[in-house]
């Protein structure tokens, strides 16, 4: 099966007729649909779309109401233009009998004077309307290529992914238990239980009156207790559905808010707060650095003439210690040349003569005129100040080159974040919108907010309901059960309670078998897909799924069994994903996959994975729904090789209404 084409007309943000052209290349690599749109442009419209045209009411969950579908397509009618006429149609390929044939299913709706929803449902084949099948049984020959309890295996968004990968074992295990039973059938063998133990009840009643009477007085109870039960399951469900897509709208609704600048308004206070402090903090700032410039730190402002004049200071500085040695130094020869005198040597050693003694006394007599000492500042401009005052002078300068230098350097740093601060405050001041622009979607998001609100109360109250009523079922069987037990010996048949038991415990075994079977098939399965995609790839060794819990079980090569919490959210959602494609894998149906907005949650080595391993290689067509930060430029690139089409969703606040381009962001 390949879609060809999808037709929107008048529903959700979509007006008029839109036609888009879904088809992919029957071999090679370009299987992929990119849709690409913001928050509230019509992603998720596009998905449920197809499911609504597909499967009708159960295309929005198996278990809502007809009244509850109605309201959902009213809701749907695209407002703009005041539609009371609507249809999605689904165009595909599909082989039959070794012919390939061209489909187009189409449902339309009208909303009739008094507000009630009329539905028709028309299925073409090659062009003309199907005739091999009768008109009664349309549904069903959509259901034989795809049943609608197996279509969120294929048609999914990140809200079914989050059950999957829940932290909460109990509701993940119950996601997967409802994918499981629907994909191997399993609640087959569970009901053939149920009629083979509730035959063994009768047979063993048989011949006693009053046990019959008891019996059939059990069996009542039994049966208002399931119905009680079943309305209660209903609703639970019901009301779970209602929390979905209320959630969902709620997240669509607060990104349109966001977009709009919303959340600025609700934070008004606090970047006020933020700016008010910024502000303090700039004056102060500036007070100090004015401190600083009246100080010393204004000479910074002249580094080279200060640099100038400490090579000047250097210089006079070393040459008036010239002077101060060379008065020594004179001093020093002075008394060398009277002690070194020939006259001074005649008394020290008679044995030279007088000549000797006076070639001796003007040898040292040079040498000691040699040793003079530079007391010039050479080029350097002289400056008349005492040894002391030179030191002051110097000490100083390095302590405006230096610390003063670093103070001042570390408050301009400062003063420039706190502008950067005080700037960005007043940007986000300017984005807040007028209080009449943002108040009718505050209206609606408090009014949703209110409901979910309203809907968890109720939720929390079916379930409590539930939980009385399995605990009454339970009870009432086990009250059959000793029962029959008792009467077992005293009945005439048996033979036939015997063969009825033990067809019983066989059917139980073959359920747990198969279970089992087709439990770890899915397993060993989800493994080798989840080993492709995760970032850390030999981290887990095994994966088990408990046949009666259906709780997943995560082996890890050094810690063993690992809770699920103690996995990222990222390694949770590819767990989830794992999952997926490992049940429409082991259904054998070559289907297309349509995901809406996959990646939110994860980080860029996750997506990178997903990019190139799930997209390209879960089926052979695949239509993506993403935000532009989801998949990005780079992703894009990763994934323009497998590409077949892309589309670009935009939303016209002015005519309420989105328009599809051809091309994604950035082409």
């Amino acid at each position: 099966m390949r879609f060809e084409k999808l037709i929107l007309e008048n529903i959700g943000p979509f007006a008029g007729r839109n036609e888009v052209d879904l088809s992919v290349a029957r071999k090679g690599r370009k299987g992929v649909v990119l849709f690409g749109g913001q928050n509230g442009a019509g992603k998720t419209n596009i998905l449920e779309s197809i499911k609504i045209a597909l499967y009708g009411r159960r295309g929005l969950g198996e278990r809502v109401s007809e009244s509850v579908y109605h309201d959902e397509i009213r809701h749907r009618l695209h407002r703009g233009n005041r539609a009371d006429d609507a249809s999605i149609a689904v165009g595909f390929e599909l082989a039959r009998r070794g012919d390939l044939h061209s489909y187009l299913v189409t449902r339309k709706f009208r909303r009739r004077a008094d507000d009630a929803i009329q539905e028709e449902l028309v299925i073409l084949e090659d062009g003309s309307p199907l005739a091999a099948v009768p008109f009664e049984h349309w549904q069903t020959f959509i259901d034989e290529i795809l049943p609608a309890n197996l279509s969120h295996l294929f048609f999914f968004d990140a809200e079914r992914i989050k059950e999957l990968a829940s932290e909460d074992e109990v509701a993940s295990a119950r996601a997967l238990e409802d994918a499981v039973q629907a994909l191997f059938g399993l609640g087959v063998v569970r009901r053939l239980q149920v009629d083979l133990q509730n035959l063994e009840r009768q047979i063993a009643s048989r011949g006693s009156t009053e046990a019959a009477k008891l019996v059939e007085q059990l069996n009542n109870e039994r049966q208002a207790i399931l119905a009680r039960r079943t309305q209660a399951e209903e609703k639970v469900h019901r009301v779970q559905d209602q929390l979905s897509r209320e959630s969902s709208r709620k997240l669509r609704l607060e990104e349109t808010f966001r977009q709009q600048g919303g959340t600025y308004a609700q934070r008004r206070e606090e970047l006020l707060t933020a700016k008010t402090r910024a502000e303090t903090q700039l004056e102060q700032l500036k007070q100090q650095i004015i401190a600083e410039v009246d100080d010393k730190a204004i000479f910074l402002v002249c580094r080279d003439l200060l640099a100038d004049l400490r090579a000047d200071l250097e210089a006079n500085q070393s040459a008036q210690g010239a002077v101060a040695a060379s008065l020594v130094l004179d001093q020093v020869k002075a008394t060398a040349l009277k002690k070194l005198s020939a006259q001074a040597l005649s008394k020290f050693d008679k044995s030279l003569t007088d000549a000797q003694r006076a070639k001796l006394s003007a040898y040292i007599e040079g040498v000691l005129a040699d040793l003079d000492v530079e007391t010039s500042p050479g080029k350097t401009r002289r400056i008349e100040l005492s040894l002391a005052d030179f030191g002051k002078l110097l000490n100083l300068i390095s302590v405006i080159e230096t610390e003063v230098a670093e103070r001042s350097r570390r408050l301009a740093l400062d003063y420039e974040l706190a502008a950067r601060a005080l700037a960005a405050a007043d940007d986000d001041l300017s984005r807040i919108p007028t209080a009449d622009s943002v108040a009718p979607m505050m209206e609606e998001l408090n009014l949703i907010s209110q409901k979910i609100g309203a809907l968890q109360s109720e939720l929390a109250l079916y379930e409590t309901k539930l939980s009385e009523e399995s605990r009454a079922l339970a009870d009432v069987d086990r009250k059959l059960d000793d029962l029959a037990l008792s009467l077992a010996d005293q009945s005439n048949d048996s033979l036939l309670l015997t063969r009825g038991s033990k067809a019983r415990r066989v059917a139980q075994a073959f359920g747990v078998a198969l279970a089992e079977k087709r439990l770890r098939a899915l397993a060993d399965e989800t493994l080798v897909i989840f080993s492709q995609l995760a970032r850390k790839k030999d981290v887990v060794s095994r994966l088990e799924i408990d046949p009666l819990s259906y709780q997943l079980k995560v082996f890890t090569k050094t810690n063993g069994l690992m809770p699920k919490d103690r996995f990222s959210a990222g390694e949770r959602q590819m767990l989830a994903i794992s999952l997926l494609w490992a049940l429409s894998k082991l259904s054998g149906r070559a289907l297309p996959i349509v995901i809406d907005t996959p990646l939110g949650r994860l980080d860029s080595q996750h997506k990178t994975s997903l990019v190139k391993n799930y997209f390209t290689k879960a089926s052979h067509q695949m239509v993506v729904l993403s935000t532009d930060e989801e998949i990005d430029e780079e992703f894009y690139a990763e994934l323009k090789p497998s590409l077949a089409r892309t589309y670009r969703l935009e939303f016209d606040e002015k005519h309420e209404r989105t328009q599809i381009h051809e091309g994604y962001f950035w082409n």
